[in-house]
């Protein structure tokens, strides 16, 4: 069985859009590399590659989930089952906000592409080489 991903719709791919315009127009760490990505200056793919955010940011994403891994088979499945109506939901809510920021952007680069920094010989093995930041969580 095939699932079409519904963020892979136009629809989805436009309520993308106009979340990232929602959080650019905030402020802190999450407001700032969204804006990056408003200016085509980084993508949210980033997020799952690069420890673009902080792991303060991170913490609520990884406490989501911690708290699937804690749900019993029963409660997974009434999950996945609401879960295809709450996104269509969910996309159907953002496409009514517009998709750009509001005007007064900063010219300048915030988001300083932060990855992990080069190795050097004789460092300790780092444990999560070769994964991908978000790897955990599926």
């Amino acid at each position: 069985m095939t699932v079409e991903n519904p963020w892979a719709t136009p629809a989805g791919v436009r309520a993308q859009q106009a979340r990232t315009a929602q959080l650019a127009a905030g402020s802190g760490e999450v407001a700032d590399f969204a804006r990056e990505v408003v200016a085509g200056r980084a993508s949210s793919r980033d997020l799952l590659c690069t420890s673009a955010l902080s792991d303060r940011a991170l913490q609520p994403v990884r406490d989501l989930v911690e708290r699937w891994h804690r749900l019993s088979p029963a409660e997974r499945a009434r999950v996945e089952a609401e879960a295809a109506t709450a996104v269509e939901d969910r996309i159907a809510a953002l496409n009514t906000l517009p998709t750009e920021p509001p005007a007064a952007e900063s010219p300048e680069p915030r988001w300083s592409g932060r990855s992990r920094p080069s190795r050097r010989p004789g460092d300790d093995p780092d444990p999560d080489e070769g994964r991908t930041f978000l790897s955990d969580a599926w």
